[in-house]
């Protein structure tokens, strides 16, 4: 895969990010990936299983993967920082969809709305 078909492919997964179109999901808590990442993302495609995480042990930076139906990873590119076209993008389409799962607007609303609230 060439480095603008990456591109292209992030940027179209991007872009269904920012409709809302791509139902990320994240594993469990408590379980070996949750653990090793606690920032990821996956997306379970019907042949395939795309995955977003921020690397924080050995690497830094956020790698994107692509893995086939036998969790064989097909396509794997890590952007170390923003001096990679490829961080921002990879960046923002992270940052959206964990603030879904996490459901942050939701919770700060919640959280501002008990602080407003009178006594009595």
């Amino acid at each position: 895969m060439t480095k603008d078909e990456l591109t292209a492919l992030v940027r179209g997964f991007l872009e269904k990010t920012r409709r809302n179109e791509a139902d990320w999901t994240q594993e469990g808590t408590g379980d070996f990936m949750s653990m090793m990442y606690p920032d990821h993302i996956m997306l379970q495609l019907p042949k395939s299983v795309v995955m977003v995480r921020r690397e924080a042990l050995v690497r830094q930076g956020i790698t994107f993967t692509i893995s086939n139906p036998d969790g064989r990873i097909v396509v794997q590119h890590s952007a170390k920082d923003n001096t990679d076209p490829l961080y921002a993008m990879l960046n923002e389409m992270l940052d959206l969809a964990l603030n879904r799962i996490r459901k942050v607007d939701e919770t700060i609303g919640d959280v501002q709305d008990f602080l407003k609230k009178k006594p009595g």
